[in-house]
């Protein structure tokens, strides 16, 4: 019986399919060539493998990525490898789901015995140098009989994991490619979470806040779903590489509650869609909340892990179908984020379909999964700054508009000149009037505008004030207000609206009729640019009446200042020793209703000197086409800081004529300088 046993399976063993290994030069995937069997309770041993019952109950795997469900069984495998070349040969598990790995090869009397123990949570995983994945030493170099080599693993999620074999060098040419996209990835994410912190520093939108999470969880979660587990680098080392494998249903919440909380924020799904909003808000209590309770109630794994990727997928379909049905409502910034998703979606079909057979399998659909989270973030990007660009389109439109008109007129005029060379006389006299009268019309613009400007008000208390107003033509865009509230603060307020001359002038008037109502109407300065904007952004958002401005209050019984400022350049607190930037702590007036602005405030002693000014006194140019800046004004403040405020002024002028050199200016120039005697 013995020797037919032997007969039948040394028959069974030479009927099967044997792996050639001929090149050097390339890898080799071989999920078509290995054998598996299932081990449903854990109990076989290399022995019982060897009888014939079970060598009968192996399979040949019928796709080039073996895949399987989280389970309990452990997974045998089974290679018949010839290596036919001079180098020695090498086994590649692709995944790092194979938690425990056995490995058995033949000794020289034809009995297996374990060879290594590895895999990624055995406490000495027995990897080698430097590399995350499961390599396993094959056939040596000249070996030219076929050996069988057979491989336990008991996996944990879901299992994908392609076998490649090829020589060491080529091994380790695919990991420095493979760690090539994730370096590339991180640094995508690291540059598009910089860039977008930026924009979130300048306009506080809570949609940011979300989609930064997004960006930071995606650095940490796409590489290790990738099998490069960067977080076990980054966390601190009492936390072990089981608990992230074993836990990372918890860990993963953090992408989801990103991504919930996006979609809320950015679609404003609260006031237009509610229950779509609860629908979300169900998939993260569900996703983030009793998943992670069931993970740490030791529920078990199988039933957690073959369900968390699913529950993931209807709540990715959740957030996609909010942003089709606000496409449909001709909402404009959900394009952008519906084409994130969408692209991210299929690059993820192309992996899943390269992994089940029905698309070759390589590096690059591998690795597929990275481009689409790049793709995904960079259009969510596109979809926050979308308003921004819309207002600027708009106002390109406008400048565009405005030329054609122009030169539609200046055709016009020529044409007429031509056909009435017999009027000319009488046209440029009449013209000569209209202009006495544009001028006449102007200048009484001028004098109105500069009777509402305190530019008279000298003193109040003990506070000097020395102002200057300059416009670029007859009327500006500049305005500025100082008196003594009702709290006996003295508020000082100056704005500088978008341009110059009749146009920005008119802005002036609206900033001037809105903040007459406003100024002594809240106590905190950071509360009247809230309110002020929200005024702009909802009656005039059609003239595109953006603008700049700053408020203070001086508190001489506190002696100190309280400032907030809406996009305005740095103004300078001087004192006798230094000189203090009073930066901005907003954005723009009239761009985005909902923006918060800082209250900050300082210290105002005795002989403290404010100086208030609108960007026209550093943004001018002589005739080298060199600006003044805004550094040369702080140079000239820091040279003279120990005199007067109206000799300070005085100095800067001087300076800025003679920069000038005669040219005339190209922008408003208002400045204020208070004084504490």
């Amino acid at each position: 019986m013995r020797v037919i046993f032997l007969i039948l399976l040394s028959l069974k063993l030479n009927s099967e399919s044997v792996i050639e290994f001929k090149n050097t030069e390339k890898l080799e995937t071989i999920g078509k060539s290995i054998y598996f069997l299932e081990d449903p309770e854990s109990k076989l041993t290399i022995a019982d493998l060897q009888k014939f019952e079970l060598q009968e109950k192996f399979q040949l795997y019928d796709s080039e990525v073996f895949t399987a469900q989280a389970t309990n069984s452990k997974y045998w495998f089974k290679i018949n490898v010839k290596n036919e070349t001079t180098e020695d040969l090498w086994l590649e598990i692709g995944s790092l789901n194979a938690w425990y790995v056995d490995f058995y090869t033949e000794d020289k009397n034809g009995n297996y015995f374990l060879n290594k123990k590895t895999g990624t949570l055995r406490e000495n995983q027995n990897h080698i140098d430097d590399v995350l994945l499961t390599w396993l030493p094959l056939n040596l170099s000249n070996e030219n009989n076929s050996k069988t080599f057979y491989i336990s693993i008991l996996e944990g999620p879901p299992f994908e994991a392609p076998f490649f074999i090829g020589t060491k060098k080529e091994l380790y040419k695919k990991k420095t490619l493979n760690d090539f996209f994730v370096a590339g990835f991180v640094g995508c994410m690291a540059i598009m979470f910089l860039y977008n912190g930026f924009l979130f520093l300048s306009t506080r939108e809570k949609s940011f806040t979300f989609y930064l999470g997004y960006l930071f969880s995606s650095i940490f979660i796409v590489p290790f779903a990738n099998n490069f587990p960067l977080i076990e680098f980054v966390l601190p080392k009492f936390i072990s590489r089981i608990w992230i494998h074993e836990n990372f249903v918890i860990w993963f919440s953090f992408i989801n509650i990103s991504i919930g909380g996006f979609t809320i924020q950015y679609f404003d799904l609260k006031s237009k869609m509610p229950k779509m909003t609860k629908s979300i808000y169900f998939w993260l209590i569900l996703l983030c909340l009793i998943y992670p309770l069931l993970v740490i109630f030791k529920i078990p794994t199988v039933f957690i892990n073959n369900t968390f990727p699913l529950l993931i997928i209807f709540f990715y379909l959740n957030c996609i179908f909010c942003a089709f049905y606000i496409a449909k409502e001709n909402y404009n910034k959900a394009k952008y984020y519906l084409l994130g998703w969408l692209l991210s979606l299929i690059c993820t079909i192309i992996y899943l379909l390269a992994t089940n057979g029905l698309l070759p399998y390589n590096l690059f659909t591998r690795n597929i999964t990275y481009l689409g989270f790049i793709l995904e973030v960079w259009f969510f990007s596109l979809a926050l700054g979308d308003r921004i660009n819309i207002l600027r389109d708009e106002k390109e439109k406008a400048l565009s508009v405005a030329i054609e008109k122009s030169i539609e007129n200046e055709k016009l005029i020529t044409e007429q000149n031509q056909l009435l060379e017999n009027q000319v006389q009488i046209r440029t006299k009449e013209l000569n009037t209209a202009l006495k009268e544009i001028k006449i019309d102007l200048n009484f613009a001028r004098r109105i505008q500069s009777k509402i400007l305190p530019l008279n008000l000298k003193q109040i208390d003990n506070i000097s004030i020395f102002s200057e107003y300059k416009p670029m033509e007859e009327v500006g865009g500049d305005y500025f207000d100082i008196f003594k509230s009702e709290s006996e603060h003295i508020r000082i307020f100056i704005a500088d609206a978008t341009g110059h001359g009749v146009q920005a002038a008119l802005i002036t008037m609206l900033i001037k009729s809105e903040y007459e109502i406003l100024k002594d109407s809240f106590e905190s300065p950071s509360l009247v640019l809230e309110t002020l904007n929200k005024v702009f952004c909802n009656k005039y958002s059609s003239l595109n009446s953006i603008f700049s401005c700053f408020i203070v209050d001086i508190d001489l019984f506190k002696n100190e200042i309280i400032y907030s400022s809406a996009g305005h350049p740095s103004q300078l607190l001087i004192s006798n020793t230094e000189i203090l930037e009073l930066k901005r702590t907003g954005t723009l007036i009239g761009v985005m209703s909902q923006t918060k602005f800082r209250n900050v405030s300082k210290p105002f002693q005795e002989k403290n000197k404010l100086l208030l000014f609108t960007d026209g006194l550093f943004e001018e140019f002589n005739s080298e086409k060199e600006e003044f800046g805004d550094e040369k004004v702080k140079s000239i403040v820091d040279e003279s800081r120990t005199k007067t405020i109206d000799q300070i002024i005085e100095e800067l002028l001087i300076h800025l004529n003679s920069f000038l050199d005669g040219n005339s200016i190209q922008d408003d120039i208002t400045i204020i300088g208070l004084e504490l005697k």
